[in-house]
C-alpha cells in the first residue's frame, strides 16, 4: 500500500462544453452526429459525460508497475479552507446495489470482505462492503511482431437460408503453410475424385431434373440455431455438417483448429447467437514475437477477433428442378 499527494486537473477533450459565456467550443468535433440505439449504453453514457458533467469530472495522474492489479482504497480532498474529506470508492458503500455505478472495473458488488473503509460513515449490515474493485493493468511492450496468418474464418449470416456460416477463408496445411480456403478446399475434393470416381450418370430422359439439394463449398461449415438448454426463446448457434458431393455418408468437417473445436472427441460446439452480429465476425490466428524489458524474446499464438464485412449469401437451395440440355456449342471464330 502506497499514498500519493497530487494535485487534480480538469478533463480536457475536443470540443468540450466551456463553462463561460461569449466562448465558442471547438466545432471539429459533433456530438449532434452520434446517434446511439437505445441499448448502445456505452455512447449514452459518453454523450451525457460530455455534455452534462464535463465540467465535473478531474484527473489524478499517479503511475503504477507493469503487471499489477491495484485497488482505490479511498481519496484525501483538502480544500482552500484546510478540510479533509474523505471519499470512498465508488461500490464500496453502503447504498444498496442499484444506486451503485462504476466503470473500467473487474468487478462489482458481492466481495462479502469485513473490512470496512478505513473512514467515512458506517456500513449498513447486511451490504457488501469488501475492498474497491482492482483494475488490472497487465505488462505491454511498445511493439509486437506479428507473422502471417495461420487460419482465418469469416462468421457471417445467411438470412435467406437462415443459417450461420463458418467459412474457413485460411487453413494451414500438413506442411504448415498457410492456403487459401477455397482452394484447399477444391483441391482436397478432386483428389477424393480421382481415388473415388463417381458412378456415371445415365442420359437425362427429360429437359429437367429434379435435385434434393445443391452443392456447397466445402470450405463453408454451417451453424444451424437451437434451444439454450432449459430455455424456450433464447436461441445459441451449434455447429453442424453438410453432406459431401462425393455422396455416401461422408459429411464436410472443418480443417481449422478455430472450428474444430471438441470434434475429435465427439463434442458439440455452440456460439452465442449475439456473437455474431449482422456485420459478422472475423477470426485469425497468427504467431506473435515480442522482447521483455530485460531481452528476452517472447513468442505465442494468438486468436484474434476482428469485425467482419457483412451479411453473405451461400446460395443453398432444396427441391429446385435443374437444366438438363446441352446449350448449343458457340461458332467458331470468324463464322457469321
Amino acid at each position: 500500500m502506497f499514498h500519493r499527494t497530487v494535485f487534480p486537473a480538469p478533463v480536457r477533450y475536443s470540443g468540450m462544453p466551456l463553462p463561460r459565456w461569449w466562448a465558442l467550443e471547438d466545432g471539429r468535433t459533433n456530438f449532434a452526429a452520434v446517434r446511439p440505439d437505445s441499448t448502445d449504453l456505452a455512447r449514452l453514457i459518453f454523450l451525457e459525460f460530455a455534455l452534462v458533467y464535463s465540467n465535473d469530472w478531474y484527473q489524478l495522474p499517479c503511475d503504477l508497475p507493469a503487471g499489477t492489479l491495484a485497488t482505490v482504497q479511498g481519496l484525501t480532498v483538502t480544500d482552500v479552507f484546510g478540510e479533509r474529506l474523505w471519499i470512498s470508492p465508488a461500490g464500496t458503500g453502503p447504498d444498496v446495489t442499484w444506486q451503485d455505478w462504476s466503470m473500467f472495473t473487474l468487478n462489482t458488488l458481492g466481495d462479502t470482505a469485513e473490512a470496512p473503509p478505513p473512514a467515512g460513515p458506517a456500513a449498513v449490515p447486511g451490504q457488501p462492503t469488501g475492498p474497491a474493485p482492482g483494475l488490472l493493468l497487465p505488462g505491454s511492450v511498445p511493439k509486437v511482431a506479428e507473422g502471417p496468418v495461420l487460419e482465418e474464418v469469416a462468421l457471417v449470416r445467411d438470412e435467406t437460408s437462415n443459417l450461420v456460416w463458418g467459412i474457413e477463408q485460411t487453413v494451414t496445411l500438413a506442411t504448415g503453410e498457410p492456403r487459401r480456403g477455397s482452394e484447399a478446399a477444391a483441391e482436397r475434393l478432386a483428389h477424393l475424385l480421382r481415388l473415388n470416381p463417381p458412378a456415371q450418370e445415365p442420359p437425362a430422359a427429360a429437359p429437367v431434373a429434379y435435385k434434393v439439394m445443391n452443392a456447397i463449398p466445402e470450405n463453408w461449415i454451417p451453424f444451424i440455431p437451437v434451444h439454450v438448454p432449459e430455455q424456450n426463446r433464447d436461441i445459441q448457434l451449434q455447429r453442424a455438417a453438410l453432406l459431401s458431393v462425393l455422396g455416401g455418408d461422408r459429411v464436410v468437417t472443418p480443417r481449422t483448429s478455430l472450428l474444430r473445436e471438441g470434434l475429435d472427441q465427439g463434442d458439440r460446439y455452440f456460439v452465442n447467437e449475439e456473437e455474431v452480429p449482422p456485420t459478422g465476425t472475423k477470426l485469425t490466428l497468427s504467431y506473435n514475437r515480442t522482447r521483455w524489458t530485460d531481452g528476452r524474446v517472447a513468442l505465442w499464438l494468438s486468436a484474434r477477433r476482428r469485425t467482419g464485412r457483412g451479411e453473405a449469401s451461400s446460395g443453398l437451395a432444396f427441391d429446385f428442378l435443374k437444366d438438363t440440355t446441352t446449350p448449343p456449342a458457340p461458332p467458331p471464330p470468324g463464322s457469321r
